[in-house]
């Protein structure tokens, strides 16, 4: 969930909307999508169920909301941008999915096959936004740092 800085030259209402939206918008997503990574990392790291249940709970959901919340902030003008939004709004509302499953099946003796999938299906959406953002920048001339 990396985002990148954008820099180049020209003005077009679609470049405008694109430059603000990686170097404006996106900074506090950025830094939240790391905390996530992190928060990840450490749920991961975990060998008690019930450590994972209240960790998910406790620190992992909560962490995606607050940046569903901030994305709800972003407000794209240009059609490019806010599919961009909405992808990578969608890769984040899979991940909170994810763990809310994985939350169940640890609380009922679940196999995490479904949770897993639902991770899966997160990860692509956020590899989407990237391939769709490398494009939308080359095809602005713009480069991503």
């Amino acid at each position: 969930m990396a985002l990148t800085v954008l820099t180049g030259c020209g003005s077009d209402p679609l470049e405008d909307d694109f430059v603000k939206f990686f170097n404006t918008d996106m900074v506090p997503i950025s830094e939240k999508a790391g905390e996530i990574q992190t928060a990840t990392e450490e749920w991961s790291a975990l060998e008690d169920e019930n450590a994972m249940i209240e960790y998910a709970n406790n620190t992992l959901i909560p962490l995606v909301d607050e940046t569903l919340d901030l994305m709800e902030d972003i407000n794209p003008e240009t059609d490019e941008v806010k599919s961009l939004k909405n992808t990578f709004q969608t890769g984040l509302s899979a991940y909170k999915e994810a763990f809310e499953m994985a939350v169940s099946d640890l609380q009922t003796g679940g196999t995490m096959e479904e949770p897993m999938a639902k991770m899966e299906e997160a990860t692509a959406q956020f590899d989407e936004f990237d391939v769709e953002s490398d494009a939308l920048a080359d095809e602005l001339g713009l480069e991503l740092e």
